[in-house]
């Protein structure tokens, strides 16, 4: 079933998302990779390739303009195109201990009269070769490339903050659905209250004519009516629980980051349900209590994805 929001919220960011961009530069290529998830504040996690270290806090002001919760690891990778000043290259370290490895080979078995390996065996050995290695802290001192890796890495940031946004746009979609619920059984509680002192009215009425065999004195009659009632009233709750309810719409409509606003008032919403629940002394209202609790425990959850 679609879920349709009954109110104009703005589109809240979830903390969970994934962004990734790839560019090219003259003779080089960039790729960003971010990965999002819950935290309580902004935890950045960089890995950046040797040299490059110096990029670090300039990459973290640049992730902390587009976000302000969870834990973020941003991977960047450099390469070097096909062609470029960069080409692949013999590793030639490898290639001397292979060949090491097979004269000693030889030494022992004595009697092999062929050739261990040939040259299509060592050019496959993994390893042998590679891309050459590039001094990225000097071409970043030297040329563009810091400030390139930094504008892939605001394109990369801006996949990742659409994507975040379009879980939240989903959560505040379901939280809507969640609140109308809660609203549901908030008018069922207040609709069952007046039978329910009905029920409780006769009850007592005829506890006591079981009791007594005189005439029941009417004020005693009233004043322990007047204590029960009091023991079941629920009409503050109900009139905080309707309270927060208004507020969680209030903070979404907003649009500000709204995850630990609403977390704070989803346990509000809970400790209204469970002091409805203990003062409950019927179990149709025991019932719509539990289902309270359920509800905010859902809308906790989603709430605590939120920004």
């Amino acid at each position: 079933m679609e879920i349709v929001s009954r109110k104009e919220y703005k589109v809240p960011q979830s903390m969970t998302g994934y962004g990734q961009v790839e560019a090219a530069g003259d003779d080089f290529k960039i790729l960003w990779r971010l990965k999002s998830v819950n935290h309580r504040y902004l935890d950045l996690s960089l890995r950046l390739p040797e040299g490059m270290e110096m990029l670090e806090n300039a990459a973290g002001t640049v992730l902390k303009e587009f976000f302000r919760r969870g834990h973020i690891d941003g991977y960047l990778s450099l390469g070097v195109e096909a062609g470029g000043s960069a080409a692949l290259e013999l590793n030639e370290p490898l290639l001397h201990h292979v060949m090491a490895m097979e004269q000693r080979v030889r030494a022992i078995g004595g009697t092999i009269s062929r050739p261990v390996m040939d040259l299509g065996d060592i050019m496959v050995w993994p390893g042998m070769v590679r891309e050459r290695r590039v001094d990225w802290a000097s071409r970043c001192k030297d040329g563009r490339l810091g400030e390139v890796v930094l504008d892939v890495l605001r394109q990369a940031a801006q996949t990742l903050k659409v994507a975040r946004e379009e879980e939240g746009r989903q959560t505040a979609l379901l939280l809507s659905q969640l609140l109308a619920e809660l609203r549901g059984f908030h008018a069922e509680v207040v609709n069952r209250i007046p039978e329910l002192r009905a029920t409780m009215k006769d009850r007592l009425r005829s506890k006591i004519d079981d009791w007594l065999t005189n005439q029941i004195d009417e004020g005693r009659f009233m004043q322990e009516l007047a204590v029960q009632y009091n023991r079941m009233d629920v009409s503050e709750e109900l009139g905080r629980l309707l309270m927060h309810c208004r507020e969680v719409d209030k903070v979404m409509e907003l649009g500000d980051p709204m995850g630990r606003k609403l977390d704070f008032l989803c346990q509000e919403l809970g400790r209204e349900a469970n002091t409805l629940c203990s003062k409950s002394q019927d179990g149709h209202l025991s019932r719509l209590g539990v289902e309270m609790k359920v509800v905010i425990e859902k809308m906790r959850e989603q709430v605590q994805n939120l920004e």
